[in-house]
């Protein structure tokens, strides 16, 4: 049996921490792999995770990349007689790393999404960290996988060995979304059948872009008289997204719900889940969307024409708030082409989305590691 110690920040909960309780909640019971996971803080992140059967270990720090914090983690992963390290985002990867290699084990990382823009001393701090986290990466990660090609090729472009990196995507536990289904979850949501609901799912940052969406479904709104908007997510834009949607005159027809836990009810209540992202890897959010049979219309950035070869439909090719209106209004006016559009991206989902195939391809990475194959 391989022992797997999984390493996340933990704080917060978006895709990485999504990400992590996919893989865990399809790793459980496994007789050939067992896997724990250590956070640098308590969060949901580690309340879900205990929730479905994982040990979860809290790594205090007293700083940033404190020494005592790497040598308890490296004890632990000596004692937990662990075979190596997966690491997720640059803080554990630095210190989880380090503790890796201390105790002797190798360790692989997973770059889920590109770098996000910050500015002044924001900025300096991001591109310090970067450096160190690709530095460690490039010198004594054994494997990198990446969620989509893009990112493999920044990797190669910043030094790391075409070899050393394999590209796994993102997946979800296949579901069934009836029509069932879909009414009960916009009955919990109190919509109407008359509405046309557009949804946004994300952090609201700047590479997520909300202000964007706030554009949008204005001009939406002035094509659809029945269309309605759900934000869902919270952020430091949350409260220039308001504002925003104040001056539009969008009313109540649009609703920022904060952070949610259901996301599954809430994109099966939508008819279009609306992404407007500056750059992304293969994001949750349109997957949930995709799984569901539901319509999905996406920016042409990062790994999103990845995500929907075979489906341009779905693609914009700007990011202008014009160009997203158009195409999202005569989908929510004619049910018929937004409902094939939609049955499309689930079949694209079923085909190579799953968190059965993720899982897979990770698990086939950690017998190469271990076993020391090429």
């Amino acid at each position: 049996m391989i022992k797997v110690l999984h390493v996340a920040e933990g704080a917060r909960f978006a895709g990485i921490e999504s990400h992590l309780v996919t893989m865990f909640s399809r790793l459980r019971g496994r007789e050939d792999l067992h896997a724990e996971l250590a956070v640098f803080a308590e969060g949901l992140l580690k309340e879900k995770t205990q929730a479905i059967g994982v040990s979860v270990h809290t790594i205090s720090r007293r700083r940033k990349y404190d020494t005592r914090a790497i040598a308890y983690a490296a004890r632990l992963i000596r004692e937990g007689g662990f075979h190596l390290v997966h690491t997720h985002g640059y803080l554990a990867n630095i210190i989880g790393g380090k503790a890796a290699m201390k105790a002797g084990v190798p360790f692989v990382t997973t770059v889920h999404g590109a770098a996000e823009p910050f500015h002044g001393w924001a900025g300096w701090k991001m591109r310090f960290n970067l450096a160190l986290d690709r530095r460690m990466t490039r010198r004594h990660c054994a494997r990198v996988i990446t969620v989509a090609e893009p990112l493999k090729r920044q990797l190669m472009a910043a030094g790391m060995p075409k070899e050393k990196i394999d590209v796994i995507h993102n997946g979800l536990e296949e579901v069934v979304v009836d029509e069932a289904v879909r009414q009960a979850a916009r009955a919990t949501w109190h919509l109407t059948p008359e509405d046309r609901v557009v949804t946004f799912v994300g952090r609201l940052e700047v590479v997520k872009d909300p202000l964007l969406f706030v554009e949008t479904a204005a001009q939406i709104a002035a094509r659809v008289p029945r269309a309605v908007f759900r934000v869902a997510g919270d952020g430091p834009l949350l409260d220039a997204a308001r504002a925003r949607a104040k001056v539009l005159n969008l009313g109540e027809s649009i609703r920022f719900l904060g952070f949610v836990d259901d996301v599954p009810s809430l994109v099966a209540a939508s008819d279009l889940l609306l992404l407007t992202s500056r750059h992304e890897g293969i994001p949750n959010a349109a997957l949930e969307a995709m799984r569901a049979g539901v319509a999905l219309l996406a920016p042409a950035v990062g790994g999103l024409p990845e995500l929907l070869k075979g489906l341009p439909q779905l693609l914009c090719h700007t990011r202008e708030a014009q160009d997203l209106a158009l195409r999202a209004a005569n989908w929510l006016s004619h049910d018929e082409e937004r409902v094939s559009l939609g049955q499309a991206g689930k079949h694209r989902f079923e085909t190579a989305f799953t968190a059965a195939t993720m899982v897979e391809k990770t698990v086939q990475v950690y017998r190469r590691v271990v076993e020391n194959e090429p």
